[in-house]
């Protein structure tokens, strides 16, 4: 479930998996944001692990994902500092004018 958390993001929980194709999220999951949340832009949805862990980054969507999953690549896990496999965390979605801003460097994040 996704939900409202502030003027700039959404907060959906996802359980991480390895993966060395990530970062994705289940094809469904994608065509939802995509469908109701970007629907009046062409910025790419931005994702971020946690509040504070700096960098965003954009997904692409597969079938073979679960719908309750992100699947990060391993070196990401690593640097993410997520200890564990298919441990459920917090996922930050930029709303779409703050992805936007970021997308043209106004808003001073780093996207990988």
């Amino acid at each position: 479930m996704i939900e409202q958390f502030s003027s700039g993001y959404y907060k959906t929980s996802l359980t991480v998996q390895e993966y060395s194709d990530g970062p994705t999220v289940s094809n469904q999951l994608y065509t939802f944001i995509k469908n109701n949340m970007y629907q009046q832009t062409d910025a790419p949805p931005l994702f971020k692990i946690g509040l504070d862990s700096g960098a965003y980054f954009t997904v692409s969507g597969e079938n073979s994902i679960p719908s309750d999953v992100i699947a990060l690549p391993e070196e990401w896990i690593v640097d993410f500092d997520i200890t564990e496999n298919n441990k459920t965390i917090d996922i930050f979605i930029c709303k779409p004018e703050f992805s936007h801003m970021l997308q043209q460097g106004a808003a001073g994040g780093k996207i990988i």
